[in-house]
This record gives C-alpha cells, sequence and structure tokens, in this order.
C-alpha cells in the first residue's frame, strides 16, 4: 500500500487506524488521495453501500478534507467501535453531494503474521518445482 493510500478498516489497515488494544477502529471504505489535484476519492470497499468508487470525500463529520493528508483522514474516520461517521461526498462531473452514515468495525483483533519466515527446509526450492 503506498503512501498517498489509505485502507480503512480493511483486510490491509494501516497502524493509524487500530487503537492500543489493536482493534479496528475505521470504517470498510478504501479512499485515495490523487496526486494530481489533491483530492481523495473512494478506491475500494463500496460493497453494500451507496458510496461508488470515484467518488470524492469532501468532509467527514462536517469538516472538510480538502488539502488534508491521508493521515490527517484516516484520524477524522477513526473512532468509538461502532460509532457512526458522517462523510459528505461529490459525485460524477454535476458534483452530486451525497451524504452517508457509517459504521466503524465492532473491534474485532486482526489474526497476526509470523514475525520470522519458516526456516529454509520448509521452503521447496526452485530446482524441485516441477515444470510448467
Amino acid at each position: 500500500m503506498s503512501d498517498s493510500e489509505v485502507s480503512v478498516a480493511s483486510s490491509t489497515l494501516s497502524d493509524a487506524g487500530r487503537d492500543g488494544n489493536n482493534r479496528n477502529t475505521g470504517v470498510r471504505v478504501k479512499f485515495g488521495l490523487s496526486a494530481l489535484d489533491g483530492t481523495c476519492k473512494v478506491t475500494g470497499g463500496t460493497e453494500g453501500s451507496k458510496l461508488q468508487l470515484g467518488d470524492t470525500l469532501r468532509s467527514i463529520d462536517g469538516q472538510p478534507v480538502e488539502g488534508l493528508t491521508m493521515l490527517a483522514i484516516n484520524q477524522l474516520l477513526r473512532g468509538e467501535p461502532l460509532s457512526l461517521v458522517e462523510i459528505e461526498l461529490e459525485r460524477g462531473w454535476a458534483k452530486i453531494p451525497i451524504r452517508a452514515q457509517l459504521q466503524r468495525r465492532s473491534g474485532r483483533k486482526k489474526k497476526k503474521l509470523p514475525s520470522t519466515p519458516p526456516p529454509d527446509d520448509e521452503i521447496p526450492a526452485f530446482r524441485d518445482m516441477p515444470a510448467p
């Protein structure tokens, strides 16, 4: 995941979206910050919501996000598990305003990956793999 993109409360959640007990505290929408114009657009995680890919984020709980970094936007999306966050978006060339309420995740702990790789004897050598 690049520095200009943040995934909030998804399987690729950054550390900025966790509380002190390693619980997810954001929402399930992925936003990306455009390097061209600095706008924050929905880039994923829209299943089951009225958000669409390409929607432009304008405010979070009434606070404008124009000019903010993804870290600052991520901080605005964080909050108490199961609490609501209100976002305002624009859609398409007509800049139609859209208001949506999203619920923050319940705070289930994410499964940790092992910090050390398996021993060499558990990794098959390339030469031992069957030819295609």
